[in-house]
């Protein structure tokens, strides 16, 4: 059982072909699809604990398989509870893509062009999960006021003109703000 492949088990229970391999429970240390000769282990009165330790994988996926054969005769998955992704790993590599692209793009218009791209509502939020899945980090826009070339001349001639002039002489903050205010009255 060890050595055979995923493709090589594609019987159920009641040794029919399966149309599809991906609808059969499959494990993250390997494919466990349930034949006929793994239901004869458990009604010889072999323990579910001592099947799960000869096919290597927890005993939670044995027992609760061999309660749905004896319940239902078969054991292949259903349908799955609980809420659907939102984006698609298509969709989620898109995200990625269109960071790595551009990245001074921030979450947010990131969200709205893939929004605009799938015509599906994408969240910032989900924008910089899905960032972050991919190793990337959302950029976040920086909030401030933008300075024109005024405020930096006024700037510069105000830096200047407290270096030359003494110690007494400096303008503080709020004498600085009130000139300011006075100069662009």
């Amino acid at each position: 059982m060890y050595g055979s492949t995923c493709a090589d088990m594609q019987v159920d229970v009641k040794g029919e072909c399966l149309s599809s391999i991906r609808r059969v429970v499959g494990t993250t240390s390997g494919c466990f699809y349930p034949r006929s000769n793994h239901w004869e282990k458990l009604e010889e009165g072999r323990s579910v604990t001592s099947v799960a330790a000869e096919f290597g994988i927890a005993h939670s996926i044995v027992s609760r398989l061999w309660r749905q054969f004896q319940t239902t005769g078969t054991a292949i998955r259903g349908f799955s509870s609980g809420r659907p992704r939102g984006t698609t790993p298509t969709d989620d590599r898109y995200i990625v893509l269109q960071a790595r692209r551009n990245r001074r793009k921030t979450a947010g218009e990131i969200s709205r062009h893939t929004t605009q791209a799938t015509g599906r509502p994408i969240s910032r939020f989900k924008v910089a999960r899905r960032l972050h899945g991919g190793g990337l980090f959302a950029r976040r826009p920086v909030r401030c006021v933008a300075l024109t070339t005024a405020h930096r001349r006024r700037r510069g001639q105000w830096l200047c003109g407290a270096g030359k002039t003494g110690i007494g002489d400096t303008m503080n903050g709020d004498e600085y703000s009130l000139q300011m205010r006075a100069d662009s009255v």
